[in-house]
């Protein structure tokens, strides 16, 4: 006798058979979610503005967390604050696709969808939020976000920046004294190292026009008061205006910046300056740059033609991040060479070498500390004398809020040569405070 399955037992272990994998997920959830690092944790470093390493901890992770609210939605913030609005978008509209009602979540899926320049879906997406959201907060961020959309659409290409510095210091040796008496031609020259408190006040403002994504064009003016209170002999304002072409890639800049200043002492013309500066800079794997800059300068003098002349500066440096993107530390190396022709000078024309090296480490968001080591060599073709200049530096950027900051420094300079009239200590300290106006865009 031949036995027959019941349908039904053959439905249910067909049905059995389909869900199995289902449930195995479902079961392994639990498992899954315990390895989730925690949310709250991982919130507040984006707070901190520690985004590329929370995008950094999250996307190894995708293939096991994909469809879970929390970790998609914590993945689309930190996509969308490093800038990957592709991974954003594929997180986002899981966690929509799960969460329908998450207004927040599909705000920043509107903000990431504007980055991908895809405006029609992005409006669409504040639109509904702005239509089903019954939060004040949240209907607040979407009409802010449907603003940027507007700006986004129809860009405004002008941008208007302006700042004021002021600041008081202490210079040891405002005049550039020999700290000794001096034995020449059987005579004893006594010098005095003249200290002296100065005071600046620095004035800049900027126009600046982007004409696309790669190409950017300014213009703009500074004025500078500098007020030593011991010596009468310094030039005392100076008057600059500033041109700039900037050509910009993913990977790659370049930039001209021609300048014009003129700086009086005591109301008198005393030194014109033109400059053209032409800029480089190629980006490299692992958070590091090459650069690549020179100048042409042309100064004159009123009431000193012999000391006119043309400088020309060529130099090449590197940045870098020594501990990845993450790292609060950042090195500048620059090393240049720089010539001059001087053709009235008695010293004759100048030329040498030199290096600076720079390093900002980000103490927190709002302090910046930095650090400079300088050398720089030159000789003279006139009367065959050598220089050797060094210098060590130490600042601070400290920011209050969007507008006011606080900038102490501290600068040694020490110029060894071999003719003894030239030599030098000299340490200043200042303290500056700037204000920097809300940029006015159009």
């Amino acid at each position: 006798m031949t036995s027959r399955i019941n349908p039904v037992h053959r439905m249910s272990w067909l049905l059995q058979f389909l869900l199995w994998p289902s449930i195995t997920c479902l079961m392994a959830l639990p498992a899954m979610a315990a390895n989730l690092p925690p949310v709250e944790q991982l919130q507040q470093e984006l707070a901190d503005g520690r985004g590329k390493a929370v995008f950094s901890e999250l996307q190894p992770l995708e293939d096991s967390f994909a469809g879970q609210p929390n970790y998609d939605y914590l993945f689309g913030q930190a996509a969308v604050a490093v800038q990957e609005p592709l991974a954003a978008t594929w997180a986002l509209e899981r966690l929509i696709l799960v969460e329908p009602r998450h207004y927040r979540g599909k705000l920043l899926l509107a903000r990431a969808y504007m980055d991908l320049e895809r405006y029609s879906r992005a409006q669409g997406l504040i639109d509904e939020v702005k239509d089903r959201s019954s939060s004040a907060s949240v209907q607040a961020r979407a009409e802010r976000l449907n603003e940027i959309l507007q700006e986004r659409k129809q860009p405004r290409r002008f941008t208007l920046s302006s700042r004021l510095t002021a600041a008081l210091g202490h210079d040891s040796n405002i005049s550039s004294s020999p700290s000794a008496s001096i034995e020449q031609g059987g005579e004893t020259l006594n010098f005095t190292e003249e200290s002296s408190v100065f005071s600046e006040l620095k004035a800049r403002q900027k126009l600046e026009y982007k004409a696309s994504e790669q190409v950017t064009l300014s213009g703009g003016y500074r004025l500078e008061d500098s007020r030593p209170y011991q010596e009468s002999d310094y030039i005392r304002q100076r008057l600059g205006v500033d041109f700039s072409g900037r050509y910009r890639t993913d990977t790659w800049e370049a930039s001209i910046k021609p300048a014009l200043s003129k700086g009086w002492r005591d109301g008198e013309g005393e030194i014109q300056e033109t400059r053209l500066g032409v800029n480089g800079r190629f980006q490299l794997p692992a958070e590091q740059s090459l650069l690549a800059f020179s100048s042409l300068t042309n100064i004159s003098y009123d009431q000193t033609p012999d000391n006119d002349g043309s400088f020309l500066l060529l130099g090449g440096g590197w940045i870098s991040k020594p501990a990845g993107a993450e790292s609060p530390l950042t090195l500048v190396l620059t090393g240049y060479y720089l010539t001059s022709n001087q053709p009235d000078s008695a010293s004759g024309d100048m030329s040498g070498p030199g290096f600076n090296a720079n390093s900002l480490y980000e103490y927190s968001n709002n302090l910046t500390l930095g650090a400079q080591l300088g050398w720089s060599s030159r000789g003279y073709s006139g009367n065959r004398s050598s220089e050797n200049q060094y210098s060590l530096g130490l600042n601070a950027d400290y920011r209050f809020d969007q507008s006011w900051k606080i900038l102490p420094e501290i600068r040694y300079a020490m110029m060894d040569s071999s003719n003894e009239l030239a030599e030098y200590n000299r340490l200043t300290v200042k303290m500056s405070v700037r204000y920097e106006f809300q940029p006015q865009r159009f």
